[in-house]
């Protein structure tokens, strides 16, 4: 039975889902490498692989599809967190040398998300004006007025981009072409994951919720209760982590099973997915834990003092150490039996913090200074903040493209391109 509060897009909703879309020469997209093709016998529906998807259109027997799974790598920055696990890793390169801000850009529209990066090092950025799209030169490619878009947007398993409206539309955006709508939803849900297979995990008032790709409906009416905090999953698409209060609920997807892990408080970063399966997260208490994929603790060890603390740092790097702030030192790598691997001393301490593919750590500092730290926990450059600067102060993380290139997001919607 469906949900009372999903409904299914009529076919022509894609001609008013976005009242104005200018297409600034996007290139054509190429096939992403994660593509598979098989055989289908019967009915086929993927809601995050086909635009007319939500129209439940049936493959014809012996027909050819093209199915995708998985989000190709070669996307920088794809989705908040960096990826599914919320390792807050990204596969751009942090430049050699200290960069200097090369452009500034007022998106409005007050509070912007943090952005995406894709493949051809396009920036998404979205707010509560709708979604702009620049080019890695820093010129405007794309500008869609659709209904205000409060959460960072995500690349589906197609190469396509999705972003939910306030307004509850899920538009697909691809190259050379307007949004499409996938479906119309409640007003209240938000998307925060996309899974391999291109479901998705969403937030409504009464839960969270799985829209499976292969029916387009939600796989079970609600997995767990609904909370502030986004949730994590494998790369595989075969575990759900999620908050709920002093828990981590671990959901195994295949069998619709779940586990609940409770800590010593309110969980205020995290979770994040290690590679084994293990699970992060920091606590208001200042504990950092670490949970084996079986529900033991495998650590537990104090990053801070400071209690009810906001701006928690939590980053996992390929070397499955955990970057963290402790309440001493700005940033500091926490070992997987909590001992301290290193730790960094600076005059000034550090926002939220990215990684790059060779675990250089990326963040401002309370100057605005932008500051690179390698995976050894030195300090690579530190670009001071320049005085011609517009905007104010970043709040979010930096993020790095492939060829180098930095974006920040400042407060009021501005977006400034490093180089």
């Amino acid at each position: 039975m469906r949900a009372p509060w999903v409904h299914q897009a009529p076919p022509t909703r894609a001609a008013f889902a976005a009242r104005s879309v200018r297409d600034r020469g996007f290139t054509p997209e190429p096939a992403p490498r994660s593509h598979r093709s098989t055989l289908v016998w019967g009915l086929l529906v993927a809601l995050a692989t086909s635009p007319a998807a939500a129209d439940r259109e049936q493959a014809q027997a012996g027909s050819h599809v093209t199915l995708h799974w998985g989000i190709d790598a070669a996307h920088p920055w794809p989705c908040e967190g960096g990826n599914a696990a919320r390792t807050g890793r990204g596969t751009g390169r942090v430049p050699e040398e200290p960069p200097r801000i090369r452009s500034e850009v007022l998106m409005g529209g007050g509070r912007s998300a943090p952005p995406i990066i894709d493949r051809h090092g396009r920036v998404w950025l979205v707010s509560s004006a709708g979604v702009r799209v620049f080019a890695p030169d820093g010129s405007e490619r794309l500008t869609a007025a659709v209904d205000p878009v409060l959460a960072t947007p995500s690349l589906l398993p197609d190469g396509r981009v999705l972003v939910a409206t306030r307004g509850g539309d899920l538009l697909a955006f691809g190259p050379h072409q307007p949004p499409t709508s996938l479906r119309s939803l409640h007003p209240s849900l938000t998307v925060r994951l996309v899974q391999p297979d291109g479901s998705l995990v969403i937030i409504a008032d009464d839960g969270l919720i799985r829209i499976d790709s292969a029916s387009g409906w939600p796989s079970r009416p609600v997995l767990g209760p609904a909370g502030p905090y986004r949730p994590a999953g494998s790369p595989d698409g075969r575990r759900l982590v999620w908050i709920d209060g002093h828990s981590l609920v671990v959901h195994d997807t295949e069998r619709g099973t779940s586990r609940r892990i409770a800590l010593s408080g309110p969980i205020m970063a995290g979770p994040v997915l290690a590679a084994g399966g293990e699970v992060l997260a920091i606590t208001a208490d200042g504990l950092l834990y670490r949970v084996s994929r079986s529900g033991r603790i495998v650590s537990r060890v104090e990053v801070s003092n400071a209690a009810g603390r906001l701006d928690w740092i939590l980053a996992l790097g390929t070397d499955g150490c955990a970057r963290v702030r402790l309440h001493d030192a700005p940033l500091a790598c926490v070992e997987r039996d909590g001992s301290l691997r290193w730790r960094l001393e600076l005059e000034a301490q550090l926002t939220s913090i990215s990684l790059d593919a060779r675990d250089t750590a990326l963040a401002i500092d309370e100057t605005g200074a932008l500051v690179a730290v390698d995976g050894s926990g030195v300090l690579r450059w530190r670009a001071p903040p320049e005085p011609h600067r517009r905007a104010p102060r970043p709040e979010v993380a930096p993020l790095a493209d492939a060829d180098g290139t930095v974006y920040t997001v400042a407060p009021g919607g501005w977006l400034q391109r490093w180089r």
